[in-house]
C-alpha cells in the first residue's frame, strides 16, 4: 500500500449501490476473500459483541495469511481456552481500533500508535470488547524503503471497505501481540558475563575506591556483582527501581491473576548510564537495595520503600501514553 492508501483498487464489499452493511460481521460474510477470519471470530465467541460495536476501524488479514500464519506456527484447527487455530481472542480482538472511523490517507499520514479492543492479560471473554480500560497500542507507518503502509510489520493493501460500523482495511499477516514492558528491557539484555559484571561495578561507583571502603559499601558492591534476579543490560537500573518499589509485577502483563497486570502502562524509561550520572553511589545503592537491607526493621523498611517509590513515580504512569497521540510538546508537562 502507498503513502496515498486508503483508495480501493476493485469493487469490493459494500461498494455496490442498493448494499447496506451495517456491521463488520455483514462486512466479513459478504466476501469470500475473508472466511477464514469470519470463521475464527465466530469460534472464538465474538460476533455478538462485534456486532454491537460503531465507530471502529479494523484489519482484516486475507485467507491466505491466516492459513500462512497456522502453518508458520503449527496450529491446526483446534480450539481450547479461547484459542481457534493459534489465534486467541486477545489477539483477534487486536484487530481493531477503538479510535474512531480512520481513512486510509489519515493511516498514512505520520507513524501513529491507535488504541485497540485488546486488553492486557486476563479474562478474555466476550464482554472484554465492552471493558473501558485502555487497550493495547499497535502502530501505523509508512515503510521508507517501499513507500508501503505497515500496521506493526504487517502489510496494508491498498483495498478498504467501509460499513456503518466503520471501516475496514485488509492486511497481509495477522497481527501479533507486542512484547511487555519487561519483555523490552530484557531485549537489551545481554547475558550475564564477567564484563557486564565489571560494567556494573563500574557504574554502581567500584572505579572509584574511595566510595567503597566502608563495610556498607563492600556489602552494596558484593549484592550487585551476585544480583541474577533481575536484568543487567542496558536497563538494568530502572527494572532494578521498579523491583525495589514493589511495582515489578504492576508492569508484568503475564501475571493474568494481577490486578495492577491488567492495567496499562507507560514506562519513561532510563538507561544504566543516565542512572549512574544522576545519582551517587549512595544515592544508588539506598533507592536499589535499600529496601532489602532494612528488611529487619519495619520502620527503616516502610522508609526505604517510601522513598523508592517516591523516584520510581515519576518514571511510570498509569495508561498507555503516546507522544505521537499527545502532540509535539504536550508529553513535557507530564
Amino acid at each position: 500500500m502507498r503513502a496515498t492508501a486508503g483508495t480501493t483498487e476493485e469493487p469490493g464489499p459494500g461498494s455496490d449501490e442498493g448494499s447496506h452493511l451495517v456491521t463488520f460481521i455483514d462486512l466479513l460474510s459478504s466476501d469470500e476473500r475473508f472466511s477464514e477470519y469470519l470463521h475464527i471470530v465466530q469460534r472464538l465467541r465474538m460476533v455478538l459483541p462485534l456486532n454491537r460495536i460503531r465507530n471502529a476501524t479494523m484489519f482484516v488479514p486475507t485467507n491466505d495469511a491466516v492459513k500462512r500464519y497456522r502453518k508458520e506456527h503449527e496450529h491446526g484447527l483446534e480450539i481450547a481456552d479461547n484459542v481457534y487455530g493459534g489465534i486467541t481472542d486477545q489477539q483477534a480482538w487486536y484487530h481493531l481500533i477503538t479510535d474512531g472511523v480512520i481513512d486510509g490517507q489519515t493511516l498514512a499520514a505520520r507513524a501513529m500508535l491507535w488504541e485497540s479492543y485488546s486488553h492486557p492479560a486476563g479474562d478474555r471473554t466476550a464482554s472484554s470488547a465492552e471493558d473501558s480500560s485502555h487497550g493495547i497500542m499497535l502502530k501505523t507507518q509508512v515503510d521508507n524503503s517501499t513507500a508501503q503502509l505497515m500496521v506493526n510489520e504487517v502489510t496494508v493493501f491498498a483495498q478498504s471497505f467501509s460499513c456503518e460500523a466503520g471501516n475496514m482495511f485488509v492486511i497481509d499477516g495477522v497481527l501479533e501481540i507486542p512484547p511487555t514492558i519487561l519483555d523490552i528491557l530484557h531485549q537489551n539484555t545481554p547475558n550475564r558475563s564477567h564484563r557486564t559484571q565489571r560494567r556494573l561495578r563500574r557504574l554502581s561507583g567500584q572505579s572509584a575506591a574511595r566510595e567503597s571502603h566502608t563495610a556498607y559499601g563492600a556489602a552494596i558492591d558484593s549484592h550487585i556483582a551476585s544480583d541474577d534476579a533481575y536484568s543487567t543490560g542496558v536497563y538494568g537500573a530502572v527494572e532494578k527501581l521498579l523491583a525495589a518499589a514493589g511495582w515489578l509485577d504492576a508492569i508484568d502483563a503475564t501475571k493474568g491473576d494481577s490486578n495492577e497486570s491488567s492495567t496499562m502502562h507507560t514506562l519513561w524509561a532510563f538507561d544504566d548510564r543516565a542512572f549512574s550520572s544522576g545519582f551517587n553511589f549512595a544515592e544508588r545503592a539506598y533507592l536499589l537495595y535499600g529496601p532489602k537491607f532494612t528488611s529487619d526493621d519495619r520502620e527503616l523498611l516502610d522508609d526505604a520503600i517510601n522513598d523508592t517509590q517516591a523516584v520510581a513515580a515519576r518514571y511510570i504512569s498509569t495508561g498507555s501514553v503516546s507522544v505521537a497521540r499527545l502532540g509535539e510538546g504536550k508529553h513535557k508537562g507530564l
